[in-house]
């Protein structure tokens, strides 16, 4: 295995190469995106995004299942309101006289 540097500049090494037919066969008698990853090597976010491409481009019927620590849903009304407090005043205003202008 290879070495390979994260965003903080550690290093840590390279999952071994998995083909497709093992990472289908792992997956689909796995119980969590985590047992496969453990399993593979690969990190739980490359499994997830590996078995949408797989199902997306490919056709490949790839069970769902619970993706590991995911945790609770967004509630995006809840995160608009705290970007909105967050926002410097200037650029509140700005983007209410935006709102204005396109609704017009």
């Amino acid at each position: 295995m290879s070495e390979i540097t994260g965003q903080n500049n550690e290093k840590r090494e390279r999952a071994a190469s998995v083909t497709a037919a093992q990472f289908i066969e792992i997956y689909q008698t796995s119980e969590s995106v985590a047992e496969v990853a453990e399993k593979t090597g690969l990190a739980t976010n490359t499994v997830s995004q590996r078995a949408s491409l797989y199902r997306k481009k490919h056709n490949i019927a790839l069970k769902q299942m619970p993706n590991a620590g995911a945790g609770a849903r967004n509630d995006w009304d809840e995160l608009r309101a705290l970007a909105a407090r967050l926002r410097p005043e200037e650029e509140s205003e700005d983007a209410e006289d935006d709102s204005v202008a396109t609704e017009e």
